[in-house]
């Protein structure tokens, strides 16, 4: 059996409402996401040792209707507590991981390709 050292989990439900221009359901979205997904890797993650990344592969401002390159926040799960107590861009600014470049992300997490 091969071993892998991530997997790759791309939520589409967040990325539309931007396109559309629906903050609510974006947020709604976000929401549901945090309460099913989050609350399941919560259980399973630490007992095996699993680390989590939570990020996006680009921002999708409401009002732009578009993408756009504004940053976005990250989050490295390590069965550790993090000290930011909630998730987004403005307490990401004051994060450890700094502003960092996608290509660069699994490096700084030490992720292995």
């Amino acid at each position: 059996m091969k071993e892998h050292s991530y997997a790759y989990l791309h939520i589409k439900e967040t990325d539309l409402p931007g396109h559309d221009n629906k903050p609510h359901v974006k947020k709604e979205m976000l929401e549901y996401i945090d309460k099913t997904l989050f609350k399941y890797l919560k259980k399973i993650a630490p007992p095996k040792g699993i680390k989590v990344v939570v990020t996006a592969d680009h921002s999708t401002p409401c009002r732009l209707k578009n993408h756009s390159a504004d940053p976005v926040p990250v989050l490295f799960y390590n069965n550790s507590i993090p000290k930011e107590k909630k998730f987004n861009e403005k307490e990401a600014k004051k994060g450890s991981l700094g502003r960092i470049q996608g290509g660069d992300l699994f490096k700084k997490v030490k992720f292995k390709k």
